[in-house]
């Protein structure tokens, strides 16, 4: 038997409700992406949309859309190899003046991002691209131990 007021029960049941919606963007997933700016902090022209599409269809490569975001171009990818030659490319193709970044994009639909609902941004450890490889002279290391020196790293 349920000992708490009905008023309770229902404030329970709203806050699980809007968990679950703001939980939702992080199923969504991400695309692979490639971002197009200035060097300055002016934005892109629209009209440099088609000139990126373009030199992606003159490379033949795949990709899901190109579009203008926030004075910035975003070019989704299906894969990582077509998001680097991409990149490759457009950074050929434009020069200095820009900034050509792979990135990942979310899918998050339109509706979730209005009301503020983004994914959880996960770090580089968190994503499995944070590997060090410690190599070690022992030989060096021991001589030192025995002569009471100090080594640092450097």
């Amino acid at each position: 038997m349920n000992h708490y007021p009905w008023w309770k029960n229902c404030l329970l049941i709203l806050f699980v409700i809007i968990a679950a919606i703001y939980t939702l963007p992080n199923l969504y997933g991400e695309d692979y992406a490639v971002q197009v700016s200035l060097n300055e902090s002016k934005p892109v022209g629209a009209a440099m949309v088609d000139k990126v599409r373009n030199i992606i269809k003159d490379q033949h490569l795949h990709y899901l859309s190109v579009q203008y975001q926030e004075g910035q171009i975003l070019a989704r990818f299906p894969s990582t190899d077509d998001q680097l030659k991409a990149s490759d490319y457009i950074k050929a193709s434009l020069g200095e003046d820009y900034i050509v970044a792979p990135n990942l994009a979310p899918r998050t639909p339109k509706w979730l991002q209005e009301i503020g609902a983004n994914p959880l941004k996960l770090g580089l450890d968190l994503r499995g691209g944070v590997h060090f490889l410690l190599a070690v002279d022992l030989d060096e290391s021991t001589k030192a131990r025995e002569n009471g020196e100090i080594h640092t790293i450097s």
